[in-house]
């Protein structure tokens, strides 16, 4: 997810002046609904539909995204049912691809029996681009069979799929602010050679399908709204990528889910460009993440089994478990396990979370969609009872979506078949004041809106997303909002957190804040290094010590309640996350915005000719790519090693390591001196010889200070260099090469081959004869043959 975002002067401005005058007019009410006017209204989704009784039991294992979906269709026309039905809910997936009449909606579908049976289920049903991961069943479903995939017994529950993304060489100003540029000056040979990193991430090359396709290029809709339309084939022309990125799997650039949300950006392109900034020399490959979670997991074995040796991503799901390692977090282990360097965006969302762990619920709704529901209250000290969590939602543009998160201590089923899943019905509410916030809620002139209670059994999530639609005319308003969370039924939960996420925008929680852990999902896997940014700029090597951490970056500190498997840990287990911050704001050929920042240090310099990419998903494949360096330098070096040097080389954001910055910004040149030096590269041309005859022997050697000599030669050497030898006996000579570093030594030896002179000659020679020999015993024989001059016949 890109982190920074434009925000309107004009769209501030007029709801400044709204403000203003309601204070001068009695009838301010009135007036602001006239100043605001033309404001788009932001839209609510995620509720579950207004429905008989009859219906609800039916759409019971459906989220409310899907329950909407299946509820709506039939009230669509042919000609709209895909728009209609994306105006549910942008954030969900939908397509409609020939030859079927019926859209088609991404889904991920969980069993709490055999996975294997549901996929077959499902597929009788027109599942399309299946993909299973524990007993997580992903894929394309049509919308007509959701009532009759809601009633398989196999089933337990499914939900919308919806992803959510966090955003010569071009992209420099990182690569020397970490000092992986250092590295490569100081050692030529570290360039990534042989190692492959692969990234997960929306798209690689959407904009050559838009460019041919008619999808608009300016506007909210378009998909180059700064106006930068690079496509890979330019990125080559240029040199900001090689040719042959091995693309797994492609976004499908088509369905995009317009016109509620903007075309896909290629942000996977733009991580690739970080890192062949980076390691030049490197394999590329690339997975989308545009598709079911279960396919998201999937998709990180594919690429392992690729030989991605490196892997980096930068989307996550808004379902995943703050408290339980989910089935992505599980495919990363696996990796992992089989010796992969797995680095993950921390996200973009700040500290913006309330987390309550002596939960009580002493108010019951009176009236309203959360009747007879007991409330929680949000002052954790039980000074005041307040059953109201005050937010606010900034001006949004056109495509730019806020999610509501509300998770609880009890087990996710999904990954953990036999977990048993939530114990608690819990029910997330939104609510405003009709005619002054600027907001749709559910009931026409209603004033609040409600995910319905979960039923017990199924993951304890319950997701609101609060958006602005790309189709809309421009910025949203400003609205304050209330968040309520009721107790339906079911078992008192130990622990409750609300996330606000708003992947960078000013969103703000005013009352009750206990800035509380953001970081969700799988960044948060033992198996993952989870990466926070600071803007390039400001860190040591551009001028600012210490770095300054965006604003933005998402905070650690959730602790693990449960085991992968769903039970409870006898004592939680809390993980140090994120573990480093990367730089991020370097350039790249079309995607972020024209930021114009100057600096007198020539490595620091922006392009102003080109966009700038903010946020973690620009952070985390600098450190990704900064690792690949070190993986060549020692391919025996394990990943856990590479991740404690870059921890203990990196430059301290504060006084001790913490849940911000973690260990601090990374400094990769650093992080390179605290391993033990690889064996020095020795190599001979040529490896054999005459004896009399020389040979060039070189060397070079990482992370030292000195080399010694022994064997066939001897004495102090440089740490990198050349020499002529010219051994004085046949046979073999070894020469050996023991090189010294703060870390320790590393030693390595190589043989030359010599073979011995010709008889009576000097040098050159390998046999009984040498060639001028040779050519003078033919010459003679040619002669013998001759008849004699004058000899007649």
């Amino acid at each position: 997810m890109s982190g920074r975002h434009i925000r309107s002067g004009a769209v501030l401005a007029l709801v400044t002046a709204a403000i203003l005058l309601i204070g001068a007019d009695p009838q301010g009410a009135q007036a602001l609904d006239t100043a605001l006017a033309a404001v788009p209204r932001l839209q609510v989704y995620g509720a579950a539909p207004q429905s008989t009784p009859a219906e609800n039991a039916a759409f019971a294992r459906l989220d409310g995204t899907l329950a909407q979906i299946a509820h709506h269709y039939a009230d669509r026309s042919a000609d709209h049912s895909l728009a209609g039905l994306r105006a549910l809910n942008p954030a969900a997936r939908l397509r409609l691809v020939a030859p079927r009449t019926a859209p088609e909606v991404l889904i991920d579908a969980v069993t709490d029996a055999d996975p294997h049976a549901l996929r077959s289920q499902l597929g009788e049903l027109g599942l399309r681009d299946p993909a299973m991961f524990a007993n997580d069943v992903g894929g394309w479903l049509p919308v007509d069979q959701l009532g009759r995939a809601a009633r398989l017994a196999s089933l337990r529950f499914a939900r919308a799929s919806m992803p959510h993304r966090r955003a010569g060489p071009v992209a420099t100003q990182g690569d020397f602010a970490q000092g992986s540029a250092a590295i490569r000056t100081s050692f030529p040979r570290l360039t990534g050679a042989g190692i492959t990193v692969g990234v997960l991430s929306d798209s690689f090359n959407c904009y050559a399908t838009y460019a041919t396709s008619g999808v608009p290029r300016s506007g909210y809709s378009g998909y180059a709204l700064n106006g930068f339309t690079a496509t890979y084939a330019d990125d080559q022309n240029s040199g900001a990528l090689p040719a042959g990125v091995a693309v797994l799997k492609e976004a499908s650039c088509l369905n995009y889910g317009a016109p509620e949300l903007p075309p896909f950006g290629d942000e996977g392109r733009s991580i690739l460009q970080i890192v062949h900034a980076i390691a030049p020399a490197a394999g590329l490959a690339f997975y989308t993440a545009e598709n079911s979670e279960a396919d998201f997991a999937s998709g990180i074995g594919q690429l392992a089994a690729a030989g991605a040796k490196i892997i980096d991503d930068d989307v996550g799901y808004f379902d995943e478990p703050f408290f339980q390692d989910g089935i992505v977090a599980q495919a990363i282990d696996q990796v992992a396990a089989t010796g992969v360097a797995y680095f993950s965006s921390a996200g973009n969302d700040g500290r913006f979370s309330y987390e309550n762990t002596a939960p009580a619920f002493p108010v019951t709704a009176g009236s309203g969609p959360n009747a007879g529901e007991q409330l929680l209250n949000f002052d954790s000290s039980g000074a005041s009872t307040s059953t109201m969590l005050p937010i606010t939602i900034p001006a949004l543009y056109p495509g730019e979506f806020v999610a509501l998160v509300v998770e609880w201590d009890q087990p996710y089923l999904t990954g953990a078949a036999s977990s048993g899943g939530a114990t608690s019905a819990i029910d997330l509410c939104v609510l405003g004041s009709v005619g002054i916030d600027q907001i749709n809620f559910q009931a026409a002139g209603g004033s609040s809106t409600c995910t319905g209670p979960n039923a017990t059994g199924v993951d304890p999530v319950q997701i609101l997303v609060v958006g602005n639609p790309a189709s809309a005319s421009g910025y949203s308003g400003v609205v304050n909002l209330n968040v309520q969370i009721g107790l339906a039924s079911g078992s008192m939960p130990g622990r409750i957190k609300f996330v606000l996420e708003g992947n960078g925008a000013a969103v703000s929680i005013n009352s009750f804040d206990t800035q509380s852990a953001t970081l969700q999902g799988h960044p948060g896997a033992a198996g993952a290094t989870a990466v926070g940014a600071a803007f390039y700029l400001q860190t040591p090597r551009c001028g600012t010590t210490p770095a300054t951490l965006e604003s933005y970056s998402s905070a650690g500190g959730a602790p693990i309640l449960f085991s992968a498997a769903g039970v409870r840990l006898s004592m939680p287990s809390v993980r140090q996350k994120p573990e480093l911050v990367g730089p991020d704001g370097v350039n790249d050929t079309f995607l972020g915005f024209i930021e114009h920042v100057t600096s007198t240090i020539a490595g620091c310099v922006d392009n102003a000719a080109l966009p700038d990419f903010f946020g973690t998903s620009a952070a985390a494949p600098h450190v990704a790519a900064a690792a690949a360096l070190m993986m060549q330098a020692n391919p025996a070096w394990s990943p856990a090693q590479i991740v404690t040097a870059l921890e203990l080389g990196a430059a301290p954001m504060a006084s001790s390591v913490n849940f911000d910055s973690g260990y601090g910004f990374v400094q990769a040149d650093a992080a390179l001196a605290q391993l033990p030096p690889p064996p020095p590269s020795l190599s001979l041309s040529p490896a054999a010889i005459t004896l009399g005859a020389s040979a060039t022997l070189s060397w070079s050697s990482v992370s030292t200070s000195g080399c010694s000599a022994s064997g066939s030669w001897s004495g102090d050497k440089a740490t990198s260099g050349s020499q002529s030898v010219t051994p004085t006996a046949s046979g073999t000579a070894s020469y050996a090469l023991s090189c010294t570093g703060p870390a320790g030594s590393n030693s390595a030896s190589i043989r030359l081959t010599v073979n011995p002179a010709s008889a009576g000659g000097s040098g050159g020679g390998g046999g009984a004869f040498d060639v001028a020999s040779l050519l003078m015993l033919c010459v003679g024989l040619l002669w013998a043959r001759r008849a004699p001059i004058g000899r007649q016949s």
